[in-house]
């Protein structure tokens, strides 16, 4: 929420690229957060929460950044193609508003 300083922001950043964990919990609550920090008043932290925070950080273990490849997810681009029988409930719907058409301006030409 942009609410860090830049230099403690800079050393969060640096350790979300080595820390998977830290990554994952970050991107289920990141959403949830920006709507809490518009839904509320701004509070201030408490005091000595910052220094624990990066005192945490600076004793979790170092891990080094994995290179994972996209999820290439196939998309299937041909279509099924439809038997006759997928068209004859259109057609005979078709027909009945033809005939309901014509039977109606036959009844009106003979009025």
């Amino acid at each position: 929420m942009q609410g860090l300083p830049p230099e403690e922001s800079a050393s969060i950043r640096a350790h979300l690229q080595t820390c998977v964990p830290c990554r994952t919990e970050l991107a289920q609550v990141c959403g949830d957060l920006a709507l809490l920090g518009l839904a509320v008043e701004q509070q201030p932290l408490p005091e000595g929460a910052r220094e624990r925070f990066l005192k945490r950080i600076a004793a979790s273990p170092a891990v080094k950044p994995q290179e994972k490849l996209a999820e290439v997810t196939p998309i299937d681009v041909k279509t099924r193609r439809r038997g006759p029988g997928f068209w004859v409930p259109w057609v005979s719907a078709a027909a009945m508003a033809i005939v309901g058409d014509l039977s109606r301006c036959a009844k009106q030409s003979v009025e």
